[in-house]
């Protein structure tokens, strides 16, 4: 990034290391990062471009190799990068790699690839020796689990004091794995299927957008944990999973393009980059096991001609530094359709505040109906006494959790109207439609009742069918979803901003941590 703004001050091609001994050595320092955009927050380094990593590997060691003893790349890419990287033969006997959140020690054409997972679980120790007369330096590297180390005592205190508060907020609970799964955002679990964890977030943000599809990009996604026994998704593990910013667009997209786009992001894309996979919601169909081939949305077969409502990744829509997420059947049909796609994201919500606005309304329609607080308004003092009952929260966390469901429900002058809890109901709910994507009017009102815990009466459903055209008995799914997405609360309790930004939510079934 030879643009970036430094503060007045350059960023530096290299850096030499001297070291000193009998015979010394100068060593040098580059640093090579992806150059895909999907990997960091819009504006991140001030706009600054980050240059192609093997046509810059080639350039400096060309530039070096007659300066000093030794070149170490210090690279930020994922493995098959760095392999592809040391299949150059550019003579980088070590390079320290991140990036992938995974252990990987691999020696390519005589390199080794040195990477050490995250969250500092694992330290690293590579020594370099020169024998007599041998040019080429002998490496070893070494890993030690930290955990074998004790922590410096005065540091550690202070962390705890100062982490006990945000740590119990942030291993609060989103949402209720569903029963039965083994949820995994570990990269190849699932193979073409794509990862469990890629499908349950699909399915969230479709319903949290309230579209007929979500096509998330798998170069989006970070977390590579297993959840297996695990029944929970917590804050922190959102934060794991999404760590930056992931603007959304909502656009209408014909059915022939969907699979299109669909199928190249998992054949074509996906030789290219894995991180062009597109994860999309559990409720579509392939027509094999290769999973590339879509022939079904929301249980029904793909009309070719139909628009679609889709959610998506707002990188996709236009053209991006890195290849394979120039999705060519997209692009090519934006281009035909310009009017489709809005030049910024701009006022739009980012995957996480979606998230999380999804599974607060769901956390607080479960609170209804298994607390039977739906049959009227909602007060502050019901919901208090519901988090009380489960003796898990200090009265100053529980404080911050109901202050977010009131936001979450659209209280007014402390109370959550009934009204709105309807339109959350229906906002919430799994409707499966016909092809044409209608509902029956009587399913309509026996999944509210369901969902609210307590009968419509029959003034409130005829308010609701104000809003929403019915016509053979039965309403359409977004006509209906149109209007909800005008109800949104302002405001889903952010304390911060970015990325230590904390939602402080309560747990869905009010169960111990994890």
């Amino acid at each position: 990034m030879p643009d970036v703004d430094l503060g007045g001050k350059k960023m530096p091609e290299y850096v030499f290391i001297d070291v000193k001994g009998k015979v010394p050595k100068k060593i040098a320092l580059i640093g090579l990062d992806t150059d895909d955009m999907l990997a960091y927050p819009d504006g991140a380094f001030g706009g600054a471009k980050i240059l192609p990593v093997l046509e810059t590997a080639k350039k400096f060691q060309a530039k070096l190799k007659d300066q000093c003893d030794l070149i170490i790349p210090l690279t930020h890419l994922r493995s098959n990068q760095d392999i592809e990287l040391a299949k150059l033969k550019l003579n980088f006997p070590i390079m320290i790699a991140a990036h992938d959140h995974f252990l990987f020690h691999q020696i390519v054409e005589g390199q080794h690839i040195f990477k050490l997972g995250m969250d500092a679980q694992y330290l690293g120790c590579v020594d370099i020796n020169w024998m007599k007369g041998d040019p080429n330096p002998v490496i070893n590297c070494t890993i030690h689990d930290a955990r074998m180390y004790a922590p410096e005592p005065d540091l550690y205190k202070r962390i705890k004091e100062h982490s006990t508060l945000v740590e119990e907020l942030r291993l609060t609970n989103l949402a209720h794995f569903p029963a039965g799964a083994h949820i995994t955002s570990q990269h190849g679990a699932g193979g073409k299927k794509g990862h469990s964890m890629g499908r349950f977030l699909a399915t969230s943000a479709q319903r949290a957008f309230g579209t007929d599809l979500c096509m998330l990009v798998n170069g989006c996604m970070r977390g590579f944990i297993d959840y297996k026994d695990r029944a929970y998704f917590t804050y922190a593990h959102l934060l794991k999973e999404l760590p930056g910013e992931v603007p959304m667009v909502t656009i209408k997209l014909p059915g022939k393009v969907i699979v299109d786009v669909v199928h190249w992001s998992r054949d074509e894309g996906y030789a290219e980059n894995p991180g062009a996979f597109l994860h999309v919601q559990h409720d579509v169909k392939f027509s094999d096991e290769t999973y590339t081939t879509l022939t079904h949305i929301g249980g029904q077969p793909i009309d070719p001609s139909r628009n679609y409502s889709v959610v998506l990744n707002f990188a996709l829509i236009g053209e991006n530094e890195s290849a394979a997420y120039n999705m060519k059947p997209l692009l090519d049909y934006i281009k035909a359709h310009p009017d489709i796609a809005p030049d910024t994201d701009e006022g739009g919500r980012t995957l996480q505040v979606a998230l999380v606005e999804y599974f607060s309304i769901s956390i607080l329609l479960h609170l209804t109906q298994s607390h039977s607080l739906g049959a009227g308004d909602i007060e502050r003092g019901p919901l208090m006494s519901v988090l009380r009952e489960s003796g898990k929260y200090s009265e100053h966390v529980m404080e911050m959790l109901v202050d977010n469901l009131m936001e979450a429900g659209g209280a007014q002058n402390g109370k959550i109207p009934r009204g709105n809890l309807i339109k959350l109901a229906l906002k919430n709910s799994d409707f499966p439609t016909d092809q044409t994507g209608e509902i029956p009017v009587g399913q309509l009102r026996t999944q509210i009742d369901s969902l609210l815990g307590q009968p419509l009466k029959d003034e409130e459903f005829a308010r609701v069918q104000t809003h929403i055209p019915v016509v053979n008995g039965k309403v359409q799914k977004q006509a209906m979803f149109d209007w909800l997405n005008t109800y949104r609360a302002s405001n889903i309790g952010v304390y911060g901003q970015g990325e230590d930004a904390l939602l402080h939510l309560p747990d869905m079934m009010m169960a111990k941590t994890h």
